[in-house]
């Protein structure tokens, strides 16, 4: 039997984060996103009360205002619970956006199951009903925000999947494979951090960024 592009797609979804759900896979994965200990100019301090301030006179844009919550926590690995709380933070303005969603989502998988707050999770360590719960509530509000998209179908059939749902998961996963799209809007995200930092930072050179962005006011 040939599979249709748009159910390979929804598969090899699913397979990833069947897949990261091993403990051997989840430590190798871990290994290879190992954070980085130096800062970029733009997670400095003072950069990052630059970046909200760009967001603060855009209110309405909601590109940038992911773009700022996720400039309000540098971006490590080892936080990711600090990302989630921010975003989810813009939930209650931004109820029917899904590139504010499908962001909560990326977070709320790759970080949240793969790591815990405080380092990798053990390799025992396995996603909890509620974390489950929680990622299926948010993949249906973002399905019923862009229900063409056949990526939020699928984080909701891996969910259902993870919590033996098996009926439920199946069904799901057949739905997103007859959806014409697959989007995680993590494109429009990095789109979305370049502009706040072109507007925020433009005018400043990269040794004038270390020294005036550095400390906390």
């Amino acid at each position: 039997m040939k599979l249709s592009r748009k159910a390979s797609f929804c598969i090899s979804g699913v397979s990833v984060l069947a897949l990261m759900a091993l403990p051997s896979t989840r430590v190798a994965i871990a290994a290879l996103g190992s954070p980085s200990t130096l800062e970029s100019p733009s997670e400095l301090p003072g950069a990052r009360r630059m970046a909200l301030r760009v967001a603060n006179r855009h209110p309405g844009d909601v590109r940038l205002q992911v773009a700022a919550a996720l400039r309000q926590v540098p971006s490590r690995i080892d936080a990711p619970d600090r990302n989630l709380g921010a975003l989810r933070g813009l939930t209650p303005r931004f109820p029917n956006e899904p590139l504010l969603r499908a962001t909560i989502l990326r977070y709320d998988l790759i970080l949240a199951i793969l790591y815990g707050t405080k380092g990798y999770l053990p390799a025992s360590t396995a996603p909890t009903p509620a974390r489950l719960a929680e990622i299926e509530a948010e993949a249906r509000a973002g399905e019923a925000s862009d229900p063409s998209n056949a990526f939020f179908s699928t984080v909701r059939a891996a969910a259902a999947l993870a919590a033996h749902h098996d009926a439920e998961g199946i069904a799901l996963l057949k739905r997103a494979s007859e959806k014409p799209g697959w989007e995680t809007y993590e494109t429009d995200t990095g789109e979305a951090i370049t502009a706040l930092d072109r507007e925020a930072f433009a005018h400043m050179g990269a040794l004038n960024r270390y020294h005036n962005l550095g400390e906390e006011p």
